[in-house]
């Protein structure tokens, strides 16, 4: 969609909804001497848009609101040239995407893409937990946009996630319209939803925005204990997980749902009935996110992730990350942080600080529990951010918890409590009685009141526009160095070949496997424990010298390709000489065609993993022992085909289905009485 139609839609959007305030003015002013003429206007308009009218009239305008709001903040991201990507460095941009590039190819190839054949040796998709492969959003746009501008496109969708999360709190406490669009708008361009952008961090943005949309159905299950917000909260749950990345959903398991503690229990400390729909909630949740969760698990212990440099930072020093717009300051290693803006920018300015301080003195008693249960979440997620506990505990957790070197980036999900609690004060103050000032008016000889609640409009519009005006730097498009590009899709895809790429550069990695090119020593956020990358058929690189090898095969942009004709992908071994063989591999579609004269064993540079089959002429074969795909080759022509149906993805889609299939009957049955919480 072009941005001219995106225009176009919002135009028509407007149109509507002033020609729905026109009729609305009409009909509060329809009398006097004109009033048939009004009567008989609004009767021919009447025959036309009162049906229109009525229906309009019966929806929300604050989320289209929100939305219209989000497009504009993240109207740099409608640019649809696809060598146009996010962020000031390119460098965890991507290694962010990676993930995407097999999915896409589903429509292409079916079920290849359980398989990523397009770096070290392959791996399988959903192991990878940097990406939201199967998150609902993220997928539908992924498959509509491709990669880089599909990631565009979710940056978009961030932005109305993160502030329809926040009007979905606002609602949820039933506060006015007023601060429910205030603190939307400031959710849209707070730094949780920009800061990561610094380095092209676009999956912890979207992993942001998802986790945000679980705290409104967390409110209303512990104010109300209804069965239904505990089936809508496990769905949040659910596709929170789904948005992947891990650090976000540690701080929502972790901090938030203990939080929740508060409301489970009344005033005399006895458990209240709220926790088994909690519980309920998050088997709903866990059942439903097990298609990607079983993959997690059980790729998990085969790799290994950094640990250094670590970037938490002293509790106590975290909230000036609230408040500090001097990008020197990120850029300089004060504070006990590093310098990396990505890992601390969470500008949101004094106004909603101020306010959610506010709320402790003004929100009256019977909602002292819910203060308590964002002042709970925020204190725990501060304190899981900077590192503390996770150091503390490090001799008792799993590898993949003490691998954690980044947990501050779950902090965005406190930005999002600390909005919703600055609505909370905000509305307790609009709702306070304040001085007005009556004025007659000698005209219509009528007294006009003047309230007071208009002097925060200033106030409040700032606190939109300084957040806005620092967080935007970070909303960057850079382009991709066209040569880079251009070189990297000559690369010949077929027969199947490892590509060493341009040492050290992570663009040329990325345009190459957005052309189906297979990229060996490539670095990754993660590798895989005792499994040496595949030997490169293809080297490529920037050294004039290049030029000079016997195998030199051509130049294209400066970048240079180098044959090794003794490197195969695929061959067979048979002990005095190896035979190489035809190959086309696409993920996890693997096609050889061997014609050797001596029995051996074939061997593809592909890992193998559980999961992997083999047929030879159309029967199926066993698979041999070894960090590759190896079987016996008998002498002739023979043609084996791989495929990679990964068991841990099936069952965990069967328990996916199993957990919506329950949501959907426990949905539909008679609903238990409600537990109110809050009130106790």
């Amino acid at each position: 969609m072009s941005s001219g139609q995106i225009a176009l839609i919002v135009a028509v959007v407007i149109t509507i909804y002033l020609d729905w305030l026109l009729m609305q003015w009409l009909k509060k002013n329809k009398k006097g001497g004109d009033k048939k003429t009004v009567q008989k206007v609004d009767f021919q308009l009447s025959r036309f848009y009162s049906p229109i009218f009525k229906w309009v009239s019966n929806l929300n305008f604050e989320l289209p609101l929100i939305t219209l709001w989000a497009l504009w903040v993240g109207r740099v991201y409608l640019n649809f040239d696809r060598n146009m990507v996010p962020g000031l460095g390119n460098d965890d941009f991507l290694l962010s995407i990676y993930p995407y590039f097999p999915f896409v190819r589903v429509l292409q190839c079916g079920d290849c893409f359980f398989w990523n054949g397009l770096l070290n040796g392959g791996s399988p998709t959903f192991g990878d937990s940097i990406g939201a492969l199967l998150h609902p959003v993220m997928a539908a746009i992924m498959l509509l946009f491709g990669v880089t501008n599909g990631i565009k496109m979710a940056m978009l969708a961030s932005l109305i996630m993160g502030g329809w999360s926040l009007w979905w709190i606002a609602k949820v406490l039933d506060l006015k319209p007023v601060t429910r669009l205030w603190v939307s708008a400031l959710a849209v361009v707070g730094g949780h939803m920009a800061g990561p952008l610094y380095s092209g961090d676009v999956g912890i943005v979207f992993s942001t925005a998802a986790t945000s949309l679980t705290i409104a159905p967390a409110l209303a299950l512990g104010l109300y204990g209804r069965r239904r917000d505990a089936i809508l909260f496990g769905l949040m749950l659910a596709q929170a997980i789904l948005a992947g990345q891990g650090y976000l959903q540690l701080a929502l398991f972790s901090c938030v749902i203990p939080a929740m503690l508060i409301f489970g229990m009344n005033r005399y400390l006895q458990v209240t009935k709220i926790w088994k729909e909690i519980a309920l909630a998050i088997v709903i949740a866990v059942l439903i996110a097990s298609v990607v969760l079983i993959p997690w698990f059980t790729f998990g212990s085969q790799i290994s992730r950094p640990t250094e440099p670590r970037s938490d930072q002293p509790m106590e020093y975290m909230p000036m990350n609230l408040l500090i717009r001097d990008m020197n300051f990120f850029l300089e290693e004060s504070l006990e942080k590093i310098a990396a803006p990505n890992l601390y920018v969470m500008y949101i300015g004094w106004i909603p600080i101020l306010l959610a301080i506010a709320a402790w003195r003004i929100v009256p008693q019977e909602k002292l529990r819910l203060y308590l249960f964002f002042i709970a979440s925020i204190a725990l997620i501060f304190f899981l951010g900077s590192g503390a506990p996770l150091r503390w505990a490090k001799d008792f957790l799993p590898g993949f918890l003490r691998d954690i070197r980044n947990p501050n980036f779950g902090v965005g999900l406190a930005v999002t409590l600390i909005l919703g609690l600055a609505a909370l004060g905000l509305d307790q103050i609009l709702s306070l009685k304040w001085p007005a000032v009556s004025i007659f008016n000698t005209a219509t000889k009528k007294n006009q009141l003047i309230d007071f609640r208009w002097v925060l409009a200033p106030i409040l519009l700032w606190s939109i526009t300084s957040v806005y005006q620092f967080n935007d730097q970070f909303r960057y498009l850079q382009f991709w160095p066209k040569e880079l590009v251009r070189s990297a899709e000559s690369i010949p895809t077929k027969p199947a070949q490892w590509v060493r790429p341009v040492y050290g550069n992570w663009t040329f990695v990325a345009a190459a496997v957005r052309h189906n090119v297979k990229i060996t020593d490539a670095f990754r956020i993660w590798e895989m424990v005792n499994r040496p990358n595949p030997p490169m058929s293809l080297d490529s690189g920037n050294d004039p010298a290049m030029v000079n090898d016997p195998n030199y095969l051509k130049t294209v942009d400066g970048v240079s390709f180098v044959l090794y004709p003794q490197t195969f992908y695929a061959f067979v071994d048979t002990g005095d000489e190896q035979i190489p063989c035809e190959a086309i591999a696409d993920g996890g579609h693997v096609q050889v065609t061997c014609d050797n004269a001596k029995a051996g064993d074939l061997t593809v540079y592909e890992n193998a993993m559980r999961g992997w089959r083999v047929w030879r002429d159309g029967k199926s074969a066993a698979l041999e022992e070894g960090q590759w795909l190896k079987v016996s080759a008998p002498a002739g022509k023979h043609i084996y085909i791989f495929r990679y149906w990964p068991g841990d993805v099936i069952g965990g889609f069967l328990l996916t289905l199993i957990g919506l299939g329950l949501s959907y009957w426990l949905w539909n049955q008679n609903q238990p009485d409600s537990t109110p919480s809050a009130t106790e």
